[in-house]
């Protein structure tokens, strides 16, 4: 609680990569191949269960890989 928490994640096929506070978190390639994205979803997972119990003070989109987060 009332702590702020930097997330990163970075895709392509048969790569996906994550960072949390500037720590790489997973460097692995994908177990299985990752679906077309075509929405994205903030504060809540898909089917609308879980929800954000915060505030999102900045969300930064780039629409291209990149191995170095």
């Amino acid at each position: 609680a009332n702590e702020y928490h930097r997330l990163a994640a970075s895709y392509i096929v048969n790569n996906f990569i994550t960072s949390r506070n500037g720590s790489l978190s997973s460097t692995q390639p994908a177990t299985q191949p990752i679906p077309p994205v075509n929405r994205l979803v903030l504060g809540a997972i898909e089917n609308n269960t879980r929800h954000l119990n915060g505030h999102i003070k900045r969300l930064i989109y780039w629409p291209y890989h990149s191995d170095s987060l």
